[in-house]
């Protein structure tokens, strides 16, 4: 009679270790693009509990589209793959208590082609263009030198006056004046 008590209270033990051991279970499997085949790298891989979309845990993949998570409990879960280009990925997963490891194999995502409007880029040649050697100022755009002289139009920029017929630049008339180069 005590050694079936024995028993029972050490089989009960046994089947709660057996148990308790079963809760770290690791998920892996592998991302691949669908068309070509190729792995996925640094794919977003996330699962979520299936009734409320609560995070349980999360990794990427690796190079060659490998993932892996870690001490995840039993029970009904959902797996989100996510890539930038790709259409996000979501499956209902059950994981069960009779292994450890459960592989998913090759999980293929088709890649997201959204097609964008034509971009069209315009620019405007700065009027002020500053090189070591010379400093270059453009008058196309400026209304306010329409119609006028060229001595006009130097006296409207920093640091040039206009005096007797002479152009200085910052009070010296050593300087040299090139007109379209």
């Amino acid at each position: 009679m005590k050694s079936n008590l024995y028993f029972s209270i050490l089989l009960i033990c046994f089947l709660n270790f057996k148990v308790a051991a079963q809760s770290d279970i690791t998920i892996s499997g592998t991302v691949k693009e669908q068309v070509s085949q190729t792995p996925i790298v640094y794919a977003n891989v996330i699962l979520k509990t299936k009734s409320d979309d609560t995070f349980i845990a999360g990794t990427a993949t690796n190079e060659d589209g490998l993932f892996t998570i870690t001490n995840v409990a039993s029970g009904n879960y959902y797996l989100e793959i996510s890539s930038i280009g790709y259409v996000t990925y979501k499956e209902p997963v059950f994981i069960g208590t009779l292994s450890k490891f459960l592989n998913l194999n090759t999980i293929f995502i088709t890649e997201d082609t959204n097609t964008l409007d034509e971009v069209i880029v315009t620019t405007k040649k700065k009027e002020i263009s500053d090189n070591m050697d010379k400093k270059t100022y453009s008058l196309n755009d400026n209304i306010n030198q329409s119609g006028g002289s060229v001595l006009q139009a130097m006296q409207n920029l920093p640091s040039v006056s206009v005096q007797d017929g002479k152009v200085k630049l910052r009070g010296n008339d050593k300087i040299i004046v090139l007109i379209d180069g």
